[in-house]
C-alpha cells in the first residue's frame, strides 16, 4: 500500500524517465505520451510543487541494457551510486522501462536505487520507497513483470534480427540498398535500386586525382572551398558550410568507391564479411591503393596521433558570431621557445595558440577573420566560470560516499528497531510500574539514542566525502586545480584538462566571438553573461541582469545565486548534461595542426 499522506508531505526531487528502444519511434510521440501521463500523475498526487527533472533515452534497448551502459539513465544511475540523490522520486510508466533483463537484474537495480535514497514509482501501481526493504509480495510481483518483459524483449529481438537477415539476403542478392544511408554519390530509387550521381562521381574522381598528385586532404578541402563547390550533406537540413578535411579523408579511405559494402550487426562487422560489387564501382583499384599508400606515408612523416595535451578547453563550444561555425584552435609557439622583446630575451611558459573561425580559415564565406589569443582568453573564462563548473561533486570521494550510504541505511534501520523496542518497553512499564522494567526501558532508550548519534556522525562524514565546503574554501581548492592545468606531467595534464573541459560545458551554455575579437560567454542559460575583449580583459560581468564590479564579488554572488534559486552547482551540471545529450548531433571537430598566433 502506498502511504499517500507521507508521499504528499515529503519534498522530493521528482525524476520522470521515459525511453523507447526502436530508433524509428523518433518519428512518433512515444516520449511525449510517457511524459504527459507521468506529469498528470504527479498533479493527481499533489506533488506538482516540487522540483522536476526529465530524463529520456531514444533508441536505447532495456533488453540489452543499452540505456544503462551508454544512455542518460546510466548517468543518473551513476549519480545515485555516488550519493548525489538523498530524497528523489523516480517515476516511470512501467517497470520494463527500467529493465527487460529478467527478475534478478531488475531486483538488483531496484535495491540499488532504494538503498541510495531513490524511491521508485510506476504508473501501474508499484511503489518502492527509499530506505525500506522490498517486501516478498513486491519481489514476486516485480519478478513476474520482469520475466514477462524479458520474454517479450527476446521475442521482439528475435523477430527483428530475423527480419533484418531476410532483408540483408534479399538486398545482397538483388544488389539493392539495404537502407537509405548509402555513399553520397549514390542515388536510391523508390524500388531501392542504386544509380550513380554523375556530378558527384566526377568530384570523387577529382579528389583521387589531386590526392594521387600528392595533395593532402586539407589542401583538397581548401581548393574546393575557394572554388565555391557546395559540400555534401549527409542528412537533409544539416548542410555543412564548408568542405572539411576530415570529410575528404573519409571519402579517400571509403572502399565503397570500389563497390564494397561492409554491413554491420549491432555495430559490429557482419560475420559474412563485406559484399563485393554491391555498389557501382567508380574508382580503379590501383588508383585507390596508391592514394592510400601516399596517405600512410604522410601520416608516418607527420608523426602519428594528435597531441594528448588537450590544448583547447573550448573545442566545439566556442563559435563564430558571424556565421555560427566552430572556432578552430591554431597552434603557435611551444612552451620553452625563446623570443626577444624590447631587447630582452624571454621564453614562453605555456604553449601559445589562437582561436579563429573555421569557415573563414578554410576560405569559406565568412567575414570574421579575427584571431583571438588563446591563453588570455582561457585565463579570463576560467577566472569567471571555473568555480561554478567544478562543483562539490567534482571533489567528492564517490567510493566513500557509496560506502557511507550503505552503512547509514543499515544503521537507520537499526535505529528504527531500537526505537520501537524502547517504546514497547516503556508501554510495558506503564502497565506494571516495575523498577526492573523501567531500567530495561531506559537502557533500550539509551541504546536507540546512541545509535541515532552514530547515524548523525556518519551523515557528517558523508557530507565531507561529498566535498561540501564554504564558498571561500571552494574558491581555494579550484585555485589548486588551476595551478596544475599546465603541469609538466603530460598524463596528469591531460586528465586535469579533460576534467576542466567537461566541467566548463556543464555551466557554459554558449561562447561567441565577433570580428572585433570580443567574446560573449553565457552561463547556465542566462544566469550570468561575461564579455571578454581581445586582450583577455573581462568587461563588466552581468549576474541576473545586474552588473558586478569585482571578480571576487561575482564569484561568491554566483555561488549564492545558484543555491538560492534551487539550482545548485550539481543541478546546473545535471541540466547541462541533458543539454549536451540532446544536442549530441552537433559534431565536435578536431583541432587544426599549425598556425602562428597573432596575439600574446
Amino acid at each position: 500500500m502506498i502511504d499517500y499522506a507521507k508521499l504528499q508531505s515529503t519534498t522530493y526531487l521528482i525524476v520522470l524517465y521515459a525511453r523507447f528502444s526502436d530508433g524509428s519511434q523518433k518519428r512518433g510521440t512515444s516520449l511525449e505520451r510517457q511524459f504527459d501521463v507521468m506529469t498528470k500523475e504527479v498533479e493527481r498526487l499533489g506533488l506538482s510543487h516540487v522540483r522536476e527533472r526529465r530524463i529520456k533515452d531514444e533508441g536505447k534497448s532495456a533488453y540489452h541494457g543499452h540505456h544503462r551502459a551508454s544512455g542518460n539513465f546510466g548517468e543518473f544511475e551513476s549519480e545515485v551510486m555516488a550519493g548525489e540523490h538523498s530524497n528523489t522520486l523516480l517515476m516511470v510508466e512501467r517497470l520494463d522501462r527500467l529493465s527487460r533483463q529478467g527478475h534478478e537484474a531488475t531486483l538488483d537495480l531496484l535495491r540499488a536505487l532504494t538503498r541510495n535514497g531513490v524511491s521508485v514509482m510506476t504508473l501501474d501501481g508499484d511503489f518502492y520507497p527509499a530506505g525500506e526493504p522490498i517486501t516478498l509480495v513486491q519481489v514476486i510481483t516485480s519478478s513476474v513483470k520482469a520475466e514477462t518483459a524479458k520474454e517479450e524483449g527476446a521475442k521482439r529481438a528475435y523477430r527483428t534480427a530475423d527480419n533484418w537477415n531476410r532483408l540483408r539476403h534479399k538486398a545482397k542478392g538483388e544488389k539493392k540498398a539495404l537502407t537509405k544511408l548509402v555513399p553520397p554519390w549514390i542515388i536510391v530509387l523508390p524500388n531501392r535500386s542504386m544509380i550513380v550521381d554523375r556530378v558527384r562521381e566526377a568530384l570523387v574522381h577529382r579528389m583521387f586525382a589531386l590526392a594521387d598528385a600528392g595533395m593532402g586532404a586539407r589542401g583538397i578541402a581548401n581548393t574546393f572551398n575557394k572554388e565555391g563547390i557546395k559540400p555534401w550533406a549527409r542528412f537533409k537540413g544539416r548542410e555543412p558550410k564548408i568542405w572539411e578535411h576530415t570529410k575528404i579523408t573519409r571519402i579517400l579511405a571509403n572502399r565503397a568507391v570500389l563497390g564494397e559494402f561492409h554491413p554491420k550487426v549491432d555495430g559490429k562487422p557482419c560475420p559474412d564479411g563485406p559484399w563485393l560489387d554491391h555498389y557501382p564501382v567508380i574508382v580503379a583499384a590501383d588508383l585507390f591503393e596508391r592514394v592510400r599508400q601516399n596517405a600512410n606515408v604522410r601520416e608516418a612523416v607527420k608523426g602519428g596521433a594528435k597531441s594528448a595535451e588537450v590544448p583547447n578547453l573550448f573545442s566545439a563550444l566556442a563559435r563564430c558570431e558571424c556565421c555560427g561555425s566552430n572556432l578552430a584552435y591554431q597552434k603557435g609557439r611551444k612552451a620553452g621557445v625563446f623570443y626577444t622583446k624590447g631587447g630582452k630575451t624571454y621564453s614562453y611558459k605555456r604553449p601559445v595558440g589562437s582561436l579563429v573561425c573555421r569557415v573563414a580559415y578554410n576560405g569559406g564565406d565568412c567575414s570574421n577573420r579575427a584571431y583571438v589569443a588563446y591563453l588570455t582568453f582561457e585565463d579570463a573564462v576560467l577566472d569567471m566560470c571555473l568555480h561554478l563548473a567544478l562543483d562539490d561533486g567534482s571533489f567528492a570521494r564517490k567510493d566513500e560516499v557509496a560506502r557511507l550510504n550503505t552503512l547509514i541505511a543499515g544503521r537507520e534501520r537499526a535505529v528504527n528497531v531500537a526505537t520501537e523496542r524502547a517504546q514497547a518497553l516503556w508501554r510495558a512499564f506503564a502497565q506494571t510500574a516495575s523498577p526492573m522494567a523501567m531500567g530495561v526501558a531506559q537502557e533500550a532508550e539509551a541504546e536507540a539514542e546512541e545509535l541515532a548519534k552514530n547515524v548523525k556522525a556518519l551523515k557528517r562524514q558523508r557530507e565531507a566525502a561529498r566535498g561540501r565546503v564554504s564558498g571561500a574554501e571552494h574558491l581555494a581548492r579550484v585555485a589548486g586545480i588551476r595551478a596544475n592545468l599546465y603541469t609538466k606531467n603530460l598524463k596528469e595534464r591531460r586528465q586535469i584538462r579533460v576534467k576542466v573541459a567537461q566541467s566548463i560545458r556543464s555551466v557554459v551554455t554558449d561562447i561567441t566571438v565577433n570580428a572585433d575579437k570580443v567574446a560573449t560567454v553565457v552561463i547556465a542559460n542566462g544566469l550570468g553573461i561575461i564579455r571578454i575583449d581581445g586582450k583577455g580583459r573581462v568587461l563588466t560581468p552581468v549576474l541576473h541582469g545586474q552588473p558586478v564590479l569585482h571578480q571576487k564579488e561575482y564569484q561568491l554572488a554566483a555561488l549564492d545565486a545558484a543555491d538560492q534559486m534551487h539550482a545548485t552547482r550539481t543541478d546546473i551540471l545535471r541540466r547541462a548534461r541533458r543539454r549536451t545529450t540532446e544536442n549530441s548531433g552537433r559534431k565536435q571537430l578536431p583541432d587544426s595542426e599549425t598556425h602562428e598566433s597573432l596575439g600574446m
